[in-house]
């Protein structure tokens, strides 16, 4: 019998570089590196993310994880998004294996269990990974959320603009995917914004001039993962940042355009 989830994750794996990547050498499981997830939480305990050695119920490779829906120390997840996504960036299964196997999480939870989301979670999450980001070396921001609108503009939206412009002026590479509420718009496919630090030099930041960088392909459609329902772009251009870096030219400034709590979807 065909593991049809197994397959298109190979698939897509191989779609984004990173089957060729190590078939040629390159040592690229995201070792020595950290990726916060925020989106709903994760199953804290799965087997994907990490043995518990320490016996304390949570697996090894999440080495911090909070609530800002609820405002507590527990992000396990309830609605499934977000292990979802986490697995496609870090899961170490031999079989599902994600983008970045050997990755620490830090999990972010933006949702309540009932699956409402606010931008004002979201807005704190960001905060905290601005304030945290040398504690616990962060290098890749992964979202996968939106507000189900169909903007046509660029301009940023709910406050959270000065938090995104705040990291693009750190090491850290922002991925978000928010392209799943378009089909009622007759759009196709996901909308993905990288937010990629440049030096003046053009080359990004984490990187010293002249290193070859491996080239980033973004794709909304066809990419599946362990369960069916979502875009899965985003989460695997998140994973291979971990590895691999192309300097995007960010061209226009964010603006804030009002405060307004809206609230906040998964994509």
């Amino acid at each position: 019998m065909v593991d049809l989830a197994a397959q298109s994750i190979e698939t897509a794996l191989d779609t984004i570089g990173v089957v060729g990547a190590r078939a040629g050498g390159f040592d690229v499981y995201g070792s020595g590196t950290t990726t916060v997830v925020i989106d709903t939480g994760i199953d804290v305990n799965h087997p994907y993310f990490g043995d518990d050695l320490d016996h304390n119920g949570i697996a090894d490779r999440i080495v911090y994880q909070y609530d800002f829906a609820n405002h507590d120390s527990d992000a396990s997840d309830v609605a499934g998004h977000g292990s979802h996504v986490a697995s496609l960036i870090g899961s170490e299964d031999t079989t599902y294996c994600g983008v970045a196997p050997e990755t620490n999480l830090i999990v972010l939870k933006v949702f309540e269990d009932s699956g409402a989301g606010r931008f004002s979670y979201l807005e704190e999450a960001l905060q905290w990974v601005i304030a945290n980001q040398d504690a616990y070396s962060i290098d890749v921001v992964n979202m996968s959320l939106g507000d189900g609108g169909n903007w046509t503009n660029d301009f940023s939206r709910y406050g959270v603009g000065d938090e995104f412009a705040a990291l693009a002026e750190t090491d850290i590479i922002v991925v978000a995917a928010a392209g799943n509420n378009y089909y009622q718009y007759g759009a196709h496919g996901a909308v993905l914004v990288v937010v990629v630090p440049l030096g003046r030099d053009g080359y990004y930041r984490g990187c010293g001039r002249g290193e070859q960088l491996l080239p980033v392909r973004r794709h909304g459609r066809g990419l599946s993962g362990l369960r069916p329902g979502c875009a899965r772009g985003g989460r695997h251009v998140g994973g291979q940042f971990r590895w691999a870096l192309e300097g995007l030219d960010r061209g226009h400034r964010l603006y804030d355009r009002g405060r307004s709590d809206r609230g906040l979807l998964p994509a």
